[in-house]
């Protein structure tokens, strides 16, 4: 990925973590994206925005997520 490429890619991520502070219930949104855990990062970061919310925009990572809610539950 080329530094444009990541750079349009945090962009991106800090538009669709605004829009979901600013408007709410989008959580709908999330099985739509798939964005890297490192611009989800950047994101957070830059935005000021939590972390852990802002990886959920990952599918890898809310996969994960389900995995070990499950097992805790378990």
């Amino acid at each position: 990925m080329t530094y444009e490429q990541f750079a349009a890619e945090v962009e991106t991520m800090i538009q669709n973590l605004t829009a979901i502070a600013k408007l709410g219930g989008a959580g709908w949104a999330f099985k739509y994206q798939d964005h890297s855990l490192a611009a989800c990062e950047a994101a957070a970061e830059i935005g000021g925005f939590d972390a852990t919310f802002a990886k959920m925009f990952n599918r890898q990572f809310r996969e994960d997520a389900v995995k070990v809610a499950m097992e805790i539950a378990a």
